[in-house]
């Protein structure tokens, strides 16, 4: 996993799915609560949570020394 382009595309697609995953928690948040605030805050976080947990998980799958 040292070559530059498939790191990039890795990263890509774990960005693309902690989008997705903080656009949905943004949204049922909106839908319950009316609140852009606090939908913009859950989206927000469930993005960074996301985005972590994502790459770490890709980071073990790919190591090959653990």
């Amino acid at each position: 996993m040292h070559d530059t382009t498939t790191r990039a595309l890795w990263l890509a697609v774990a960005v693309l799915a902690a989008a997705f995953i903080g656009a949905a928690a943004g949204t049922i948040t909106w839908q319950e609560s009316k609140d852009a605030g606090d939908a913009v805050l859950v989206g927000a976080g469930a993005f960074g949570g996301g985005l972590a947990l994502i790459l770490t998980a890709i980071r073990f799958v790919t190591d090959r020394s653990a």
